[in-house]
C-alpha cells in the first residue's frame, strides 16, 4: 500500500490477496473465533455499566504493557471477583489508597499514572460520564443489530472520540479498544504496534507511530485501513483479531 500527497490510497491486488490470506491462516483461531462471535455475529452482547468499568481499566492498564494471554494484566483482567470493580470501589474507605495499593502488586509499566487515571474516571463514571457513554452506547447497540454497513464507521469514529472527552489517559487506540473490547464496533480499531509491524512487513507500509496520538492522522490511516478491508471483503475489527492472533502464534 502506497500513500500518495493528500493521502490518495493506492491499493495492490497483493495489498488484496495478503489480507485476505491473512484472515483465513488465522480463520481458526480462538481469538478471530471470539472477534466473530463479540462483534459481527447476532445478537451483540448485552452490556452493563460494570462492563464498561472494566474495559476502562484494560484501557488504561494495556497502554504500554503486553496483554497477551498468561500476561499479569491479562491474568488481572481475568480475575474472579475483578479487584477493581464497581462493586468493590463503592465499598472501600479510600479510593485512591486501594487503587493504587492494588495497581501497585501488578509490576507494571505506568501502575502509577494508570492508578492516578482510574480514580478519576472512576469518579466520571459516577457523574454525568455514564449518562453520555449510555447514549453513545445505545445508539451503537441499535447500529450493532443490524448487518454492517460501509459507512457504520462514522458513528463508531463519533463515539471513540466521544469517550477521549470522558475519559482521562484513553486517546485515539484506547478509545477504539474500548468500543471494540465491548463488542459495539467493526470498522474503527485499535492501530497499535502489531498491525504497524505487518502493515511494514507485508505491505511495504510505513505508519509512524508517533503520529497516531492525533486524532486527525488517525483518521487518514484508518481511512487507508477500511479501504484496503472493504476491497478484501474483511471487516477491519476481524482483520485487527487476525493480526493479534498471528503475533500470538
Amino acid at each position: 500500500m502506497v500513500l500518495m500527497m493528500k493521502w490518495k490510497t493506492e491499493i495492490s491486488l497483493n495489498d488484496i490477496k495478503g489480507v485476505q490470506d491473512l484472515v483465513e491462516q488465522q480463520s481458526s483461531h480462538p481469538i478471530v473465533r471470539d472477534r466473530y462471535r463479540k462483534n459481527v455475529y447476532q445478537p451483540p452482547p448485552s452490556i452493563k455499566k460494570e462492563n464498561v468499568w472494566l474495559s476502562v481499566v484494560m484501557c488504561l492498564i494495556t497502554t504500554q504493557n503486553k496483554s497477551g494471554s498468561g500476561s499479569a494484566v491479562d491474568n488481572f483482567l481475568g480475575s474472579k471477583p475483578f479487584p477493581l470493580s464497581l462493586e468493590k470501589l463503592r465499598s472501600v474507605p479510600d479510593i485512591e489508597q486501594y487503587t493504587f495499593q492494588t495497581l501497585s502488586q501488578l509490576r507494571i509499566r505506568r501502575w502509577k499514572l494508570s492508578a492516578e487515571y482510574a480514580v478519576l474516571n472512576y469518579r466520571s463514571m459516577m457523574n454525568r460520564g455514564w449518562d453520555i457513554v449510555a447514549q453513545f452506547l445505545d445508539e451503537l447497540y441499535a447500529q450493532r443489530l443490524r448487518n454492517p454497513e460501509s459507512n457504520d464507521y462514522s458513528l463508531e469514529r463519533s463515539a471513540a472520540v466521544g469517550i477521549q472527552e470522558i475519559f482521562k489517559g484513553i486517546g485515539p487506540k484506547q478509545s477504539r479498544n474500548f468500543w471494540q473490547d465491548l463488542g459495539m464496533t467493526r470498522f474503527e480499531i485499535p492501530l497499535d504496534s502489531r498491525i504497524l509491524r505487518w502493515c511494514l512487513r507485508a505491505m511495504d507500509f510505513h505508519i509512524p507511530s508517533s503520529g497516531l496520538s492525533n486524532e486527525k492522522f488517525y483518521h487518514m490511516i484508518m481511512d487507508a485501513i477500511r479501504e484496503l478491508c472493504l476491497k478484501a471483503n474483511v471487516l477491519p475489527c476481524i482483520f485487527d483479531a487476525a493480526i493479534f492472533s498471528s503475533f500470538e502464534n
